[in-house]
């Protein structure tokens, strides 16, 4: 069959007063949206653990604790480098320096905790 006349996919996509490159631009904006919610979730579900470690709930541990700050540091390093420039860079710049807090609150407890194994 000819597509004479017709068009095709391609040439709507050259074509500038198509939709097409425009859909497609708004499917890949909707996609990065995607990804940033499921990084966030990760954080979100990072930080868990850690806060029951900082906040010295029963049933966490030092390795606990330790094992829940390197969590979140693979987990900020990912976002940071994902996440550097576009939309969401300023949400994850601003998630990422959340978490260096809740690192750093764990870590004082965490030596805290030394400090009272060591006496």
């Amino acid at each position: 069959m000819s597509q004479a006349g017709r068009g095709s996919i391609f040439s709507d996509f050259r074509n500038p007063k198509s939709n097409l490159a425009s859909d497609i631009q708004q499917i890949g904006v909707a996609v990065i949206t995607k990804v940033f919610a499921n990084w966030k979730l990760q954080f979100d579900d990072a930080c868990i653990p850690l806060r029951a470690f900082t906040l010295g709930m029963r049933g966490s541990s030092r390795q606990d604790g330790i094992a829940a700050m390197e969590h979140l540091a693979v987990v900020c390093d990912r976002i940071t480098t994902l996440f550097a420039s576009g939309p969401h860079a300023g949400a994850a710049a601003a998630m990422v320096a959340s978490g260096r807090g809740r690192t750093l609150a764990a870590a004082a407890r965490l030596a805290l905790l030394e400090r009272k194994r060591n006496v």
